[in-house]
């Protein structure tokens, strides 16, 4: 039987789902023996659910792809735009929460299709339709796998550009107030939690100081929401490399 992974990989980098693929497969190859073997397969209950779980969750990887983007736009405007933006704010947390969620559960609903393909290259066969459909599997549970990976990556570096972003905007804020520090020395305050002791200066009467304050306290909370959720994103990292990593072997 002739083996059409490249053929499934090269549709596969053209969005085509993996059920319209099989449909395709049907209609290119000849009329023989080992057309039936394969199809007989995809049409089975068992090979159905897979392709479901499989579109799924590229649906639900495009719809991340998508948040990422308003992300972006929310922590640009956030940083563009002085004061306090408490309606931007909610919306931003609400984005981040929805993107996370959606990473774990993206993340569990890969770990089960690459068990259930474990088990299949486990079980003894003599038959190569079966043999390649396995195959097909694991490559399709990789692929996903990795752009699941790629858009984890995207969203911790976003996580950092905007942390560094808050540092800096800090820092530039203090240095108004005739308050300013270096970045180790802020990074000390952050961390020690005393970075209003270092703002009082700004409490005073006059609007334009009361909202540097405002600033300044909004980007401080801003980093350390984020130093959570970037170490949250740490074990999520380790987890998909490990999995990654037994598909591979």
């Amino acid at each position: 039987m002739k083996d059409r992974l490249c053929d499934l990989q090269q549709s596969a980098k053209k969005e085509m789902s993996l059920s319209a693929l099989v449909e395709r497969l049907g209609e290119e190859w000849p009329d023989t023996s080992e057309r039936t073997n394969l199809l007989n397969k995809a049409s089975s209950s068992k090979v159905n659910t897979f392709l479901t779980h499989v579109d799924e969750l590229v649906n639900d990887m495009n719809g991340m792809e998508t948040l990422l983007d308003k992300i972006k736009d929310w922590h640009w405007k956030i940083i563009v735009e002085p004061g306090d933006h408490p309606e931007m704010n909610v919306q931003l947390d609400d984005a981040v929460a929805s993107y996370t969620t959606m990473l774990y559960k993206t993340q569990a609903a890969l770990k089960s299709l690459n068990a259930g393909v474990e088990v299949q290259f486990g079980k003894p066969t003599d038959e190569s339709a079966q043999t390649v459909e396995a195959r097909i599997r694991r490559n399709q549970v990789m692929t996903l796998t990795k752009r699941l990976q790629g858009l984890l990556i995207a969203f911790n570096d976003e996580q950092l550009t905007y942390k560094d972003k808050c540092k800096r905007k800090i820092q530039s804020y203090m240095k108004i107030s005739d308050n300013a520090v270096s970045e180790e020395d802020l990074e000390a305050i952050i961390e020690k939690g005393t970075l209003f002791e270092h703002t009082k200066v700004l409490m005073l009467a006059e609007r334009d100081k009361k909202a540097l304050y405002d600033e300044v306290k909004t980007r401080h909370e801003d980093i350390v929401k984020l130093e959570g959720s970037i170490k949250e994103l740490h074990g999520l990292f380790v987890e998909l490399a490990t999995l990654i990593q037994s598909q591979v072997q």
